[in-house]
């Protein structure tokens, strides 16, 4: 069993009716979002575990990253879809 999080997402019921937007920025709000999101979405426990962790496993811009992959993720994604650390993801305009 893989603890990739595109595995984890692909093993798991799509988790629809979520928007990061307009929530508490702060780093245990979106971790709470998220897990009830999971929750809700009845994902398996242990994955749900493994989310958390991985979330927490390095800094606020990797929290946001998975968040992201989870909340905004559909049946068709890919990695490449949703890397949102990219130096090119946001251009001049973003600021």
């Amino acid at each position: 069993m893989s603890n990739n999080i595109s595995d984890i997402i692909s093993r798991n019921p799509i988790v629809s009716g979520y928007d990061l937007v307009g929530i508490d920025g702060n780093a245990f709000s979106v971790i709470g979002y998220v897990k009830n999101a999971m929750k809700r979405s009845k994902w398996n426990n242990s994955d749900i575990a493994l989310v958390i962790d991985q979330m927490t496993s390095s800094d606020y811009y990797n929290l946001l990253n998975i968040a992201s992959q989870i909340i905004y993720s559909s049946p068709n994604d890919t990695d490449e879809d949703n890397d949102y650390t990219d130096d090119n993801y946001c251009d001049d305009d973003c600021f």
